[in-house]
């Protein structure tokens, strides 16, 4: 049935356990570069939305104390 004589481990099948060895590999050497570039994304993105918030804000305080003159 496919199935390994040792039966302490849980995965068991031989074709699964392959499988599992063939896909699950990390890619070396892409992942810090990647990571760094999702960082450097999110950074820009967050900067970006606090430009925006704070343009906003200024706005909004300059048009309050311009309706009190």
């Amino acid at each position: 049935m496919g199935l390994a004589r040792d039966r302490r481990r849980t995965l068991r099948n031989p074709g699964f356990v392959s499988f599992m060895l063939d896909n699950n590999r990390r890619r070396l050497g892409g992942n810090a570069h990647e990571r760094a570039l999702l960082w450097r994304r999110w950074l820009r993105g967050s900067a970006l939305a606090l430009l925006v918030i704070g343009i906003a804000w200024v706005a909004i305080e300059s048009a309050k104390a311009l309706s009190v003159f």
